[in-house]
This record gives structure tokens, C-alpha cells and sequence, in this order.
């Protein structure tokens, strides 16, 4: 049963990291790199505004061991933030002044992730249940059903606002349909209820976190604004195709950790350090280790594979490429730092971290980009996570000191 969980935990998480490069390739392919280059903002974009509609409540819930919250709870309280999403997407796009069409698409791409953000509750209960089987399949069967009629109907109209119009629709009918036979199934039935005072119980617990989500997805996307605003979509289509690989050190670095997290949480609340410390132990030094593979991978073979998959010469970009690829190793272990420390309920002292990189962040990555191009980027990726991964690290540390001491 654990190899089976394990191996749909380990799909879901592989589509959902390589959707999104297969829709950068398609989109390639099929359309203009200019094309390319909106799509891959607008989908970073949603990235982010995908943190507004989870708040982050996934860690907190599958690390509810006590629960102290029902699914009743969980559920009513993710429509309202999936609500306050759209909203905030609506509102972002408006305030930057978009072209018709980069709003549509961006828009568009923010209710495709909304969907995710709502299914992402279901996911979190069937993990608290020790289902995390479950929320692979839950994965997979979305996103393979929403890229493939995406890659289908890009491929026949050129259409970009159609298409992912389409994959929206697609995703959400899945979401749905397979979400409510699941959970009814195999535990009960749930509704939509309101009460103020668990909204509030969740939105104390959990902000904290969805704001650290989204400054963290802010610190590593600033280089793509800021890339956007100084250097064009076409360059942004390059930016973002070497930025892709990044995202599989990440990928494969919690497919290790993230089944272990409700056992972790078990022995921190037993106060069994020795068996939460040999966890976190494990989890860093995989990550590690997919780091190096992924780097040797992308010295030897990344350039010229990329360039034959979207199609565009990358030969230049080789040392660029490194440089992202250590940032993503970096961005790695502040995941796995920012959920062990929800586990240990210190997410409001995790937002020194967050604040800190936003600042150094905001200051510094225009002024690199201005200066030193995509290279301006990369440094300036390196140096945010690098700055919020020690931040945790140091909070981490302190926090289990005191309880040994305890």
C-alpha cells in the first residue's frame, strides 16, 4: 500500500510540475515565442495568486492531527479564498495595465489554478486520512485531462485565449466530478456551511502562511517582472524556458518529504526530536542529491535538449541555465524548511524570512536585470532564496533548542 501511495503521490506531482512546461512547448510550437512569452508570465502569475486561494491551508490540514477543524470547515473556508483569488487576479491585471489580450490569458490561467487551489482542500483531507494515493490520482487525472484538450485545441485553432478557456473548463468539471464521488465514498458526505468563528480559527493559523506563499513566489518570479518590464516577451520566453528545469529539483526533492510531513508533525507533538530530526535530515540530504544530478544533467545535456524541445537556439544561455539551476536547488530546501515549519507552528516567525528576501528582492533585482541582463536575473534569484533559506534555518534551529531544553 505505502509503495502504491508513493507512486501516485509521485505522478501527480510530476504532472503537475511538467504541465507546465508542456504548455510552454505547445504554446511555442504551435503559436509565436511572443505568444510564449505572455503565456509564461501570465502562468507564473497564477502561480501566485494560486497562495490567495490555498492560504496555505494544505500543510496546516494534513498536519491537523487533532483535528481541530472539520473538512466542513476546510471546504466552506477554501470556496471563500478561491472567491478572494479571482477578486485579487481580477484586480492585479487592471493595475498593471495590460493589453487586452494579456488579461484575458492571464485571467484565464488564474481561474485554471483556482481550480488546483480548490481541489487542493480534497487533497489535503485525503492526505490527513493517509490517502496521499488518492491526491495523486486527484492530480493526474485533472491536469492529464486539461493539457491534453489544451495541446489539442492550440494545436487546431492557434487560438491561445480559446484554448485555455477550454483547458479551464476541463479542469474544473474533473476537479469536481472526481473530488465529490472520492471523498463520499470512502468517508462522508460535506457541504458548504458558515461559521465565522472557524473561519477566523483557520485565517489566524493560516495567513501567516499564504502570505509567506506568496512573497516566496514573488521573490522567485521578480526576475521574471522584471525581465517583462526590461527586456521584452521575447526575452521572457527565453527566461522562462531555462528557467523550467529549476522546477524539477523542487519536484523531486518533496517526493520524498511531503508523504512523511503528517509523521513528522506526529513526533514533534510527542516531542520525539531524534524522529523529527532524522525526517528533516533525510528530506535536505535528497535534496541535496537531486541537486547535484540535476546540475550535472544541465551541464551536460540541458542546452541542447531544451533547444531542440521549444524549437529556439539556447547556446548562449549554458551558464545562465547553472546559475538558475543552483537557485531552484536553493528554493528546494527553503520548501522544505517553510513546511517543517508549519509543522512546528512557528509560520508567524517564518515571515522574517519572506520579508526580508521581498526587501533585498524589490531593492536589488531591477537594478541587476538594468545592469546585467538575464545574467542580472539569475543573480538575482540565487541571492533571495540563499537569504530566506538561512533566515529559516536559524528559526528552525532556535525553535528546537528551546524544546530540548523544555
Amino acid at each position: 500500500m505505502k509503495k502504491k501511495m508513493f507512486i501516485w503521490n509521485m505522478f501527480g506531482s510530476l504532472c503537475n510540475a511538467f504541465s507546465s512546461m508542456l504548455l510552454l512547448i505547445v504554446v511555442n510550437r504551435a503559436t509565436t515565442p511572443y505568444n510564449g512569452g505572455i503565456f509564461s508570465l501570465g502562468f507564473a502569475t497564477a502561480q501566485m495568486m494560486t497562495t490567495l486561494g490555498t492560504l496555505e491551508v494544505r500543510n496546516y490540514q494534513a498536519t491537523d492531527v487533532k483535528e481541530e477543524f472539520s473538512f466542513n470547515d476546510y471546504y466552506s473556508f477554501r470556496i471563500s479564498t478561491c472567491a478572494f483569488m479571482l477578486f485579487c487576479s481580477i484586480c492585479y491585471v487592471f493595475a498593471n495595465g495590460y493589453t487586452a489580450e494579456k488579461m484575458i490569458i492571464t485571467i484565464l490561467l488564474c481561474l485554471y489554478k483556482m481550480v488546483e487551489a480548490f481541489s487542493d482542500v480534497f487533497e489535503g483531507l485525503y492526505q490527513q486520512k493517509n490517502r496521499i494515493d488518492l491526491s495523486g490520482k486527484a492530480a493526474v487525472y485533472r491536469i492529464v485531462i486539461a493539457t491534453s484538450i489544451f495541446v489539442v485545441v492550440i494545436v487546431l485553432t492557434k487560438n491561445l485565449v480559446l484554448s485555455t478557456l477550454i483547458m479551464f473548463i476541463s479542469a474544473l468539471t474533473g476537479a469536481a466530478v472526481y473530488n465529490k464521488y472520492t471523498t463520499e465514498k470512502n468517508w462522508f458526505k460535506f457541504k458548504m456551511t458558515f461559521e465565522p468563528s472557524k473561519w477566523k480559527g483557520l485565517g489566524i493559523q493560516c495567513i501567516p502562511l499564504a502570505i509567506g506563499a506568496f512573497l516566496a513566489l514573488y521573490v522567485g518570479n521578480a526576475p521574471k517582472y522584471a525581465v517583462d518590464a526590461y527586456l521584452g516577451p521575447e526575452t521572457q520566453n527565453v527566461f522562462s524556458i531555462i528557467f523550467m528545469p529549476a522546477f524539477v529539483i523542487n519536484l523531486f526533492s518533496l517526493f520524498v518529504f511531503r508523504p512523511m510531513l503528517t509523521s513528522m508533525a506526529i513526533s514533534w507533538n510527542e516531542k520525539k526530536i531524534y524522529s523529527f530530526l532524522k525526517i528533516l535530515g533525510k528530506a535536505l540530504v535528497w535534496a541535496l542529491v537531486v541537486l547535484a544530478l540535476g546540475l550535472g544533467a544541465a551541464y551536460l545535456l540541458g542546452i541542447p535538449i531544451l533547444s531542440v524541445i521549444y524549437g529556439i537556439d539556447l547556446t548562449p544561455y549554458k551558464l545562465h541555465l547553472m546559475l538558475i539551476m543552483l537557485g531552484g536547488g536553493a528554493n528546494a530546501i527553503v520548501t522544505i524548511l517553510r513546511f517543517t515549519l508549519t509543522v512546528v507552528r512557528k509560520q508567524l516567525m517564518s515571515m522574517w524570512g519572506y520579508v526580508i528576501a521581498f526587501v533585498v528582492t524589490i531593492i536589488f533585482c531591477p537594478m541587476l536585470v538594468k545592469k546585467y541582463s538575464l545574467m542580472g536575473a539569475c543573480y538575482s534569484y540565487i541571492v533571495s532564496m540563499t537569504i530566506m533559506g538561512l533566515v529559516f534555518l536559524i528559526i528552525l534551529a532556535t525553535t528546537i533548542m528551546r524544546v530540548r531544553k523544555d
